[in-house]
Parts: structure tokens; C-alpha cells; sequence
């Protein structure tokens, strides 16, 4: 038996862009749960199972830690 594995895994974009707050940047690429997303207002995101975590440029994106968010621990 072969276990075959989707080529692409759409996620559900809850993503929303921390600049302009444009609520759906369009993906450009992505790899596993990580997307890279690209906004109306120019700016590239990182999102990681739909959740913004990383933006390129000034911004004011403001995430404490987005990898406790990810993985739903607290600090």
C-alpha cells in the first residue's frame, strides 16, 4: 500500500495584513504550514497555520511571541 500525501494543502487564510489590515493577502508560496503571502499595499507576510508571524520592511506588526501563539502555550 502506498500512502500518498495531497501535493498542495490549502489552509484556511485567517491572515490579516498588520499594515493596511487588508483581510485576504494573496499566497505567493508556500511550503508545508508556512505561506508567503503578498499584500495590496506591497508588503510580504510570513504566515504559519494562518497565523501572521513575520512581515519584511516597517510595519506595525507587533507580535510578543507568535510561536507561543502558534503552538497555544503562554508565557
Amino acid at each position: 500500500m502506498v500512502n500518498r500525501r495531497p501535493a498542495q494543502q490549502y489552509v484556511l487564510m485567517i491572515a490579516e495584513c498588520p499594515s493596511c489590515a487588508w483581510p485576504s493577502p494573496t499566497a505567493v508560496s508556500s511550503h508545508r504550514g508556512v505561506q508567503y503571502l503578498r499584500c495590496v499595499c506591497g508588503q510580504w507576510l510570513i504566515s504559519v497555520h494562518g497565523k501572521v508571524v513575520g512581515a519584511a520592511g516597517g510595519t506595525t506588526f507587533s507580535g510578543d511571541n507568535p510561536l507561543a501563539e502558534i503552538i497555544g502555550s503562554r508565557d
